[in-house]
């Protein structure tokens, strides 16, 4: 198998080098510390909530933990961010709000993998093509490092996940329209066994392996039930490290001296972010089943110095079938 990775041989060195933090849904400026709600951007709506205000650091810490690198959240991003570091020979700590892993989705996407050799998408195309389609309203930066580099993140978690029985099966879900442009970029996770036609009794089981591997075989570390509160930085601004609270409310200070990763998912299920970033949103939107994922990592961000950038959205389920006349009352949180 070939040199994976981001340039794996190069993770450790630099986050040594920059002190990195990673916030999903937030772009790091500076990370100055922030000491008021004012230092944030204003929502949609022009109005400061209360969840913009940065709460005051406890005045007691229970336990102190040093480790290489911290990561918030067990999730899609979380696992492999932790499995990649523990794999290079960081000490690694995991934290995660829930009480298990969180649960993967049905399919992973990815391009240009060796694991489907026979679909190759010509990536200036997908680029363009989602440009256009978004009214060039796309982070194409963002989207470009997906196209490029997700082949290769699939191979690794083959590689990784295999020798414990996880298949990567692919489907080509492609719309019967000329004019249409899908990219053929499907992966199924599945344990022990694939059948084309279902049922997959053991599918999307790879968080789960990932987890197994993390801890028993790379001797990396979860806390679940202990959801991370701030983010810890030093004088010049860099985050050292985070302070959590575990389920039976001790305080806990984790240092990282190579770096804290967040990947904590978006604010679909805080009512407060919505109205304020997402006005309207909840008016119609039918089901929101992200049920963990109130916008901590967020929120912690832009109390360390990081801007909020505009034009984002809350990532909530947009689909359902209702009789007309139907009203939303923002209280509906069906799975």
């Amino acid at each position: 198998m070939k040199d994976h990775a981001m340039n794996r041989r190069s993770f450790l060195t630099g986050f040594a080098a920059t002190g990195a933090l990673a916030a999903a849904g937030a772009a790091l400026t500076g990370c100055a510390p922030s000491t008021s709600s004012s230092d944030a951007k204003d929502g949609a709506d022009g109005q400061q909530g209360s969840w913009r205000d940065k709460p005051a650091m406890p005045e007691k810490i229970d336990e102190t933990v040093d480790v290489d690198i911290v990561v918030v959240g067990a999730g899609n991003g979380g696992l492999p961010a932790a499995t990649t570091a523990a794999q290079e020979g960081a000490k690694v700590l995991v934290f995660e709000k829930g009480g298990a892993i969180a649960a993967a989705r049905e399919a992973i996407g990815a391009l240009n993998s060796n694991l489907a050799p026979d679909h190759h998408e010509d990536v200036p195309t997908l680029l363009n093509h989602a440009n256009m389609t978004q009214s060039g309203d796309a982070n194409i930066l963002l989207y470009k490092t997906w196209a490029e580099k997700s082949g290769e993140m699939i191979e690794w978690m083959e590689e990784t996940l295999g020798p414990k029985g996880m298949l990567f099966p692919f489907e080509w879900h492609c719309p019967d329209d000329a004019h249409a442009y899908y990219p053929a970029m499907c992966y199924n996770p599945c344990l022990d066994e694939y059948n084309p036609e279902g049922p997959n009794y053991g599918a999307y089981m790879h968080l789960e392996v990932m987890a197994d591997v993390f801890q028993n075989e790379l001797g990396g570390e979860i806390r679940f039930l202990t959801p991370v509160q701030q983010l810890v930085q030093d004088d010049s601004g860099k985050v050292t490290g985070v302070i959590a609270v575990d389920n039976d409310g001790k305080v806990i200070q984790a240092n990282a001296s190579k770096g804290v990763i967040v990947c904590t998912g978006g604010y679909g299920a805080n009512d407060e972010m919505l109205q304020d970033l997402c006005p309207g949103n909840t008016n119609w939107c039918a089901l929101r089943n992200s049920n963990t994922e109130t916008g901590d990592g967020i929120r912690m961000a832009l109390w360390a110095g990081a801007e909020l950038e505009a034009g984002g959205a809350a990532m909530i389920w947009n689909r359902a079938i209702l009789p007309d006349g139907f009203e939303f009352d923002g209280s509906y949180t069906g799975g």
